[in-house]
C-alpha cells in the first residue's frame, strides 16, 4: 500500500502521538494507542496521568480482562514501573 509505505517514512513517533491523541470522535478514542506510545518513548508519568485522566472520564480502554480494563491494568504496570524505578 503507497499510502502505507509513505506514512511510515515520514511519520515520526511524536507524529504519530499526536495523531492518537488528536483523532477520534470522542475524548479516549485511541487511548491504548497513546499509553503504549508513551510508554515506548519512555514518558511513563504521562502515561500514567493520562490513565489517571481516562479513569476520571469513566474511559476503561475499550477492553476488559479478569484482571480489569485495559486503563486499570496499565495503571497497575505503569506505577509498579515507577516504584521500581524502572521508569
Amino acid at each position: 500500500n503507497e499510502q502505507m509505505d509513505r506514512m511510515l517514512r515520514t511519520w515520526s513517533v511524536d507524529a504519530f502521538l499526536s495523531h492518537c491523541q488528536n483523532s477520534g470522535v470522542r475524548w479516549g478514542t485511541y487511548l491504548p494507542c497513546t499509553v503504549t506510545t508513551l510508554v515506548a518513548m519512555d514518558r511513563t508519568e504521562e502515561a500514567l496521568a493520562t490513565c489517571k485522566e481516562a479513569q476520571a472520564r469513566g474511559v476503561g480502554g475499550g477492553f476488559s480482562a479478569p484482571q480489569g480494563t485495559f486503563v486499570e491494568m496499565a495503571m497497575t504496570y505503569l506505577q509498579d514501573a515507577l516504584t521500581r524505578g524502572e521508569a
